[in-house]
């Protein structure tokens, strides 16, 4: 992950939203906030010709219910926002960031998500237990494979995350980092 350029990841939500920014390949920041003010930090937030990247979401014909809409909503201001500031960005969908941490980071995902599904007994109808994929990723999957990528120590009991991650800037920093790896794949073909 070799990028000069600020990128900062966004898990969108209702009502606030996760957000992880990194600088030269390493996280330096992680945060949560409230969606009004996150509007306000990205017009004045400070970094030179930062990249925002944030979490899109994707319909697969299933009922969506409030607070889907809602989030649908506030990727629309941000995308907005983004858009007549000049700033630019990306939107990833959740199933690529799940794909990625699933395939590309198998050591750390498949032995959870082989957990997952046994601790809540998903099985198929002949009675075996379903298959690992990247659909049964989570975000505790998610927060193990951005713990192995950074090499990020577990705070000791009670206290945050050096960096103040946390609950959604964790799934922010996952976007963020899937990014960066399929740029710096895109660039390693083009180099051949």
């Amino acid at each position: 992950m070799q990028t000069t350029k600020t990128i900062i990841g966004i898990d969108a939500g209702t009502t606030q939203s996760g957000v992880a920014v990194i600088s030269n390949g390493k996280p330096i920041s992680g945060f949560i906030s409230d969606n009004e003010a996150l509007l306000s930090w990205i017009i004045n937030s400070g970094y030179s010709n930062p990249i925002f990247i944030i979490e899109d979401i994707v319909s697969y014909g299933r009922n969506m219910g409030y607070e889907v809409i809602q989030t649908i909503k506030y990727i629309g201001q941000l995308e907005l926002t983004l858009k007549r500031a000049k700033i630019e960005f990306v939107c990833v969908p959740r199933s690529k960031v799940k794909h990625w941490a699933f395939n590309v980071h198998s050591d750390v995902s498949v032995p959870r998500v082989d957990k997952y599904i046994i601790q809540r007994d998903i099985r198929r109808k002949n009675g075996e237990y379903v298959k690992a994929r990247h659909i049964y990723v989570d975000d505790r999957v998610v927060i193990a494979v951005m713990k192995k990528i950074y090499a990020f120590k577990d705070p000791k009991p009670g206290k945050r995350n050096e960096l103040g991650f946390s609950s959604h800037s964790w799934q922010a920093l996952a976007v963020a980092s899937c990014y960066l790896w399929q740029c710096d794949n895109d660039s390693k073909v083009a180099e051949k």
